[in-house]
């Protein structure tokens, strides 16, 4: 309940993110668009790597392009 009434603010001044409800968001957040600041802070990163073709991306969409593009993943 608490990610639905407390939400994640951008730690960046002049930002007009209107927040988050969940960390992982805040953190795609500042990769997207301030990536300086999150490497300096380090910020996690939600990035993954197709191990058949070498396609690199976020996590979820590695997830898609296995299912899609090679088969991996299908019921």
């Amino acid at each position: 309940m608490h990610n639905h009434t407390k939400r994640r603010k951008c730690p960046i001044k002049d930002c007009r993110y209107r927040g988050a409800a969940e960390y992982k968001d805040i953190y795609r957040h500042l990769w997207a668009h301030h990536e300086n600041y999150a490497r300096e802070h380090g910020v996690k990163r939600d990035l993954d790597r197709c191990e058949v073709c070498d396609y690199y991306g976020r996590r979820d969409n590695v997830k898609r392009h296995k299912r899609l593009k090679h088969g991996i993943g299908v019921a």
